[in-house]
């Protein structure tokens, strides 16, 4: 542009937008107008097709000053639809396709659109009755265009912002108010067609207005941010400098993403001037990027707008020596234009008091479509100071002149609120949400989420008095409502408060405290870390592979520091999308798997007799033995009290024995070799023995029992014992064979026999949902998995060479502290010490397992690996750890032996500090786990390690959580107290077994445990000694992860 129109801005030469693209395209013919989804449109190309799409508008009988919806993804051909409406002499109406179709139905309702301008695969999502130009299929064929008459008062766009009836309004701006916008900004920024543009905003928001025709006014280019690169900070910053992008336009929210991946890189953008807008501004956060930028080269400026008031209303530059201010400081008015800072009768307050924006000037708009009367309160006729009459805006926003003339933003006056940059009525997010049938009465409220952002928070009064389904209300929510507009959490309320005239008493509505997780544990290693990751981001003591990332208060900028987490921690690209597609640690995970190309897990097992497991088989033939031990065995002992149904106790064990195949299995020998025979369901025997027992001798007749060998080949692995005390005492005492179950068994055991005496009680059968697949389809679907070992490809190969490396070069044994010398037998026998980690410390432990990008299970094994060597064991210590092999979410209500040993190893060779070695255990583990299938048997076998007599093959010493005592078993009319009963042999040295224990909230509550050893290998004092320093250890590094594992105070041997 000639110096001359530069400084008369776009207004010396334009009274219309199409006037200015216009001058543009004569200007820059060849210029590049936008970029986006891999197309590059010069001016004169930009112009020929949108002229072509007026003239369709034209031929369809679409007048000038009629309203055309633009409903189009992130392309190219959003621009130029939208330049086509303005050619057509008409105004454009954003429409975003996230939008629910609930409220795209009502802002076209309201609109009353003469036409859609859409493409074939949005189409569908649009009433049937509304006319439509599908740019991907309608071609414009041989018409002639012809320019409109358009004057600068005439409506160019019509943007719907949030309601307080539940009814979206649509603010309509004229050609003026937008070339007063840039006129107004001329002198301040000097954009000239040298300047890049990104339009980072939806087409739908109002900066999306500053962005677009802020390029093609001043004959610059724009550059379409496609989705991915909108909700991925690292994507983004590459579009911005792979494209050379001048001019970057960011509400504070986003920009801190960019901010935070800016870090990471040592190379400069482009960037020339970075506009704040949509939301307050805090300086301090700006301060990462002035160290790198100062404040010269990359002018940082801080614009207050409304959409009502053309995108900005004022001018602020950021300067370093700002970054200390507390205050949100918007400026000084846009030139041309005037604040007025009123009371609630439109008069002048003095100078420091706090009083309403009005903004009065040519960025004031049209008003609000249809809606006369909302018109009226909003755009108020106001006098000038010289007496003139003048139109402004009350804006409801607060603010107070300050003595150096800088305008101080304070918030809100009424129920409209900012989330992110998006304008939000409460009254139509509460509309929405009292319309629900499961609510009687509604609020929503801003409040301060455990992330530390800004939500909307939801109080419902429920209809009957019955708590409503939160994931199921939002979900609800979330089909009439866009995501932003949804509540993140939910307070259940007997009644509204309410002030003293009757009114909401919004600021009476409590603080949220969001649900605490209490589904299922994770099932493997990736989903505890991704657990831990969802929680830490989200704030929240805890998180289950089940619970929603949206519903527990994320958003699409929290969910860019998840994915952050993710890729950092885990080494996995997840990217925003498949977030938004699945939003559990349970589906995320899941698909991880299939991309691995695992099989399915289906039910294929048909006949009576079927292979047995590797573990199943190693069993069996270890169980031939002679001296077998109760090792094998898993045993609890149910205390009743009450007066026990001894005949519905009978039935329900029956029942649950019917349901599980597996502990209706024999496992005879068939030609040398076992096999499993499934004893039919109908001829299944009940398992319930009763016994009579005095008080003295129930504690003994239970360890007999539990102890008592099984006939795998004649017999049930599974005994039932029911000892009466009196007629108000008894216990239940259960015990399975390992070769049909797990420790993991316990859980759907008990909860299926908590079920099913309660509907024998009732005199029915218990109405179970049935079991997708049976223990035997999980060993035939392992046997495929894994493969032919011979065959290079197969998993069972690949995962047998990773293990050969990774356990190459392992110590045949451990200096312990050794008291005696190791006997030749292994099965020796075992006492405990017990470990008592107390709630203060268990928080401790969970924030350094959070800032370290591991699991307390991960800290825990770290400590006692730091313990050893400092006890002598040298610095690479392998562990024993058991997995549950769960993965597959079929086999979660199961009763099976689904688990498998790995053998893991820690190196704390260096004396490194513990935050160091955490990530070295964190690295092998993952390692390791991802290799969990190959059966440790079938390891052995292949390795063949060489160990002494008396001694576990590949490790001396077990660590890991223990699975809980099983929640829920709660008999109808009975007391239950379930209590394991221990096993009295042991195959490691040393276990050590840890369980996690955490309120009704999810917060920590300690971590009781134990350390199980042998007794012909350890004096008791030496265990306690050992106990003794892992605490003191862990009160260490918890407090100072830097420490060398040299620095540690702790006892040696």
């Amino acid at each position: 542009m000639p110096p001359t129109e530069s400084r008369r801005g776009v207004g010396g030469w334009a009274e219309t937008l199409l006037a200015g693209f216009a001058h543009s395209v004569r200007r820059h013919p060849d210029r590049t107008a936008v970029i986006a989804d891999g197309r590059v449109l010069t001016y004169a190309e930009l112009d020929q097709a949108a002229e072509a799409v007026a003239a369709q508008l034209q031929a369809r009988a679409v007048d000038p000053g009629a309203h055309v919806g633009v409903f189009l993804p992130r392309t190219a051909d959003l621009v130029l639809a939208a330049i086509a409406v303005i050619k057509a002499g008409c105004s454009y109406i954003p429409l975003d396709p996230a939008n629910p179709r609930a409220r795209l139905e009502r802002i076209l309702a309201v609109a009353e659109p003469s036409l859609v301008i859409t493409t074939s695969d949005l189409v569908g999502n649009l009433p049937p009755d509304i006319a439509v130009i599908r740019l991907d299929h309608d071609r414009p064929g041989d018409l002639r265009y012809s320019p409109p008459s358009v004057d600068s008062s005439a409506c160019a766009y019509m943007i719907f912002t949030s309601g307080t009836t539940g009814q979206p309004k649509g603010v309509r701006i004229s050609h003026g108010n937008v070339l007063h916008l840039f006129d107004s900004t001329d002198s301040l920024f000097a954009f000239d067609a040298h300047d890049v543009w990104s339009m980072f905003h939806s087409f739908a928001f109002d900066f999306a207005v500053w962005e677009m025709w802020g390029a093609l006014l001043y004959g610059g280019s724009v550059v379409v941010v496609p989705e991915p690169a909108v909700q991925d900070p690292a994507a983004f910053r590459r579009l911005l400098r792979d494209r050379g992008v001048t001019v970057l336009s960011q509400t504070p929210t986003a920009f801190n993403q960019l901010v935070a991946e800016e870090q990471r890189h040592d190379d400069r953008l482009s960037v020339r001037r970075v506009v704040f807008g949509g939301e307050a501004l805090r300086f301090s956060g700006l301060a990462p990027w002035v160290a790198k930028y100062g404040d010269e080269a990359v002018e940082l400026i801080n614009m207050y707008g409304i959409t009502e008031t053309t995108v900005h209303a004022s001018y602020r530059r950021v300067r370093e020596t700002d970054l200390h201010q507390g205050a949100s400081l918007i400026g000084v008015p846009l030139p041309n234009s005037s604040f007025l800072l009123a009371d609630d009768q439109l008069r002048p307050v003095p100078p420091g008091e706090v009083g309403e924006i009005v903004v009065i000037g040519p960025g004031v708009g049209l008003g609000y479509h249809a809606q006369p009367e909302l018109t009226r309160q909003r755009f108020v006729e106001l006098t000038d100071a010289d007496g003139r009459a003048t139109r402004g805006y009350r804006s409801g926003d607060l603010a107070r002149l300050r003595p150096d003339g800088d305008i101080e933003y304070l918030g809100r006056a009424d129920d409209q609120v900012k989330i992110r940059g998006f304008r939000i009525e409460l009254g139509e997010v509460e509309a929405a949400l009292v319309r629900h049938p499961a609510v009687r009465a509604g609020a929503v409220a801003v409040r301060t989420l455990p992330t530390g952002d800004e939500g909307l928070v939801g109080y419902v009064v429920p209809n009957d008095g019955t708590a409503p389904d939160q994931r199921r209300l939002r979900d609800d929510l979330s089909l009439v409502l866009p995501g932003y507009m949804v509540p993140a959490a939910f307070v259940l309320l007997d009644a509204l408060p309410h002030t003293g005239n009757g009114k909401l008493d919004r600021a009476a509505l409590p603080e949220p405290t969001l649900a605490a997780a209490t589904g299922r544990a994770p099932r493997s290693l990736v989903e505890e870390l991704l657990c831990q990751l969802f929680a830490q981001v989200l704030g929240r003591p805890v998180v289950d592979p089940d619970d929603n990332f949206f519903v527990l208060g994320g958003h699409s900028l929290t969910a860019v520091r998840l994915v952050t987490r993710i890729r950092a921690v885990l080494g996995l690209k997840v990217s925003i999308q498949e977030l938004f597609e699945s939003p559990t640690v349970a589906a995320i995970t899941a698909k991880i798997t299939a991309a691995t190309g695992r099989p399915p897990l289906t039910r294929r097992t048909d006949g009576d007799v079927v292979p047995l497991s590797h573990a199943q088989r190693h069993l069996w033939f270890r169980h031939r033995t002679p001296g077998t031990s109760p090792a094998d065995h898993g045993a609890y002992v149910l205390h009743l009290s009450g007066r026990v149904d001894v005949a519905a106790l009978d039935a329900a064990l029956t029942d649950v024995v019917r349901r599980h195949a597996v502990l209706r299995t024999l496992f005879p020998q068939h030609q040398g070799a076992p096999v499993a025979r499934i004893v039919d369901a109908t001829s299944v025997q009940p398992p319930l023995v009763v016994e009579h027992v005095s008080a003295e001798k129930l504690a003994d007749s239970v360890t007999t029992v539990a102890q008592e060998p099984f006939d795998l080949q004649r017999d049930p692995a599974v005994r039932a014992r029911l000892f009466l005390v009196d007629e108000d005492r008894s216990a239940l005492v259960l015990v399975l064979h390992h070769i049909a179950a797990d420790e993991w068994s316990w859980h759907p055991l008990l909860r299926d026999l908590t079920e099913a005496y309660g509907a024998r009680l009732a005199g029915r059968a218990p109405h179970w949902q049935p079991l997708p697949v049976e223990y035997a389809d999980h060993v035939l679907w392992q046997r495929d998995l894994l493969g032919d070992a011979d065959n290079p490809g197969s998993v069972a190969a690949r995962q047998l060479t990773f293990w050969k490396g990774y356990l190459d070069g392992i110590p045949h044994a451990l200096e312990l502290p050794f008291d005696r010398a190791r006997p030749a037998d292994s099965r020796s026998p075992v006492d405990l010490v017990p470990v008592d980690i107390d709630a203060d410390l268990h928080v401790r432990l969970a924030g350094l397992a959070g800032a370290s990008g591991t699991t307390v299970s991960m800290v825990l094994k770290a400590a006692v690996a730091a313990l050893l060597t400092r006890f002598g064991a040298g610095t690479d210590l392998p562990f024993a750890v058991t997995v549950p092999g769960r993965a597959e979410a079929d086999l979660e209500r199961l009763v099976g032996r689904f688990v498998n040993t790995l053998v893991t190893r820690v190196d704390t060779a260096g004396d490194p500090t513990f935050a160091e070695l955490l990530v070295r255990v964190r690295t092998t583990d993952l390692a390791a786990y991802q290799h969990q299938d190959l059966p440790f048997e079938r390891l052995v076998e292949q390795l063949d390690p060489v160990h002494p007599p008396g001694r576990h093959p590949m490790a001396q010493v077990r660590t890991g959580t223990q699975p809980t005592i099983p929640a829920g078993v709660a008999l109808p009319g009975l007391g239950v107290e379930a209590e394991p009963i221990g096993n009295h042999t042991a195959a490691f040295d040393l276990s050590y077994r840890f369980a996690e224990r955490r309120d009704a909230d999810g917060q920590p509550q300690g971590v009781p445990g134990s350390v199980e050893y042998r007794v012909d290998l350890f004096h008791r004092e030496t265990v306690e000694r050992l106990v003794g320093g892992l605490g003191r250890l862990l009160e260490q590094v918890t407090s100072h992860p830097a420490a060398r594992l040299s620095q540690l105070d702790v006892p040696d041997a």
